[in-house]
């Protein structure tokens, strides 16, 4: 009987391992993350989008889209000179070239500010709209790159918070006021204060 309930127990543990693995991947293995690194999976030494990096040319940005495996179920939509659109269930991504390379991945199917938050880390600084207050973009200068965000809550930021947009763009993004410093997931009246 002993010997039993220690293979019960031992099986028991394993078992529980092994889900407790699958789970560990699988949060692993959301969008969040492989946008985030180059088409070979690899991740990018300097921050990316899909292997975009600030220097890439826009014909390099292009082409890196096509071969990355977050993008296959993806179809180009529009093509030019000057933007190219690939569009796809879950995302869209915009390629801009107005001078400067601007990447933009719109997310179709959005999803919680804490997997771009695991990724990134802390933004710098919040930026909110008077006309929108659901509406909050997270602006990171040293990437030169912004998350849009809806929330859920317009009194709260919540890591739970869908981000519906990501862009990064060589000279990075000016916001008009309000600008304010990161202060972490509060209240949204601690933001609106600094600006009052």
């Amino acid at each position: 009987m002993k010997r039993l309930s220690a293979f019960l127990a031992a099986l028991l543990i394993v078992l529980s391992a092994a889900l407790g693995g699958g789970i560990a991947l699988a949060r692993r293995n959301t969008l969040a993350q492989p946008i985030f690194t180059a088409p070979n999976g690899a991740v990018c030494a300097r921050f990316c989008l899909f292997g975009i990096q600030f220097d890439s040319s826009f014909l390099q940005a292009v082409q890196l889209v096509e071969r990355h495996p977050a993008a296959r179920q993806t179809v180009q939509e529009i093509a030019g000179e000057r933007m190219v659109v690939f569009a796809g269930e879950r995302i869209v991504i915009y390629i801009g070239n107005a001078g400067e390379l601007i990447t933009t991945v719109f997310l179709v199917q959005p999803y919680p500010m804490y997997d771009v938050l695991r990724d990134w880390g802390a933004p710098d600084a919040v930026h909110t709209e008077v006309r929108d207050p659901a509406s909050v973009w997270l602006l990171y200068d040293s990437r030169r790159s912004y998350i849009h965000l809806k929330l859920t809550d317009r009194d709260r930021l919540s890591p739970f918070d869908p981000v519906v947009k990501i862009a990064m763009s060589r000279s990075g993004f000016l916001f008009s006021p309000p600008v304010m410093r990161w202060r972490g997931f509060t209240a949204m009246r601690a933001y609106r204060a600094l600006t009052e």
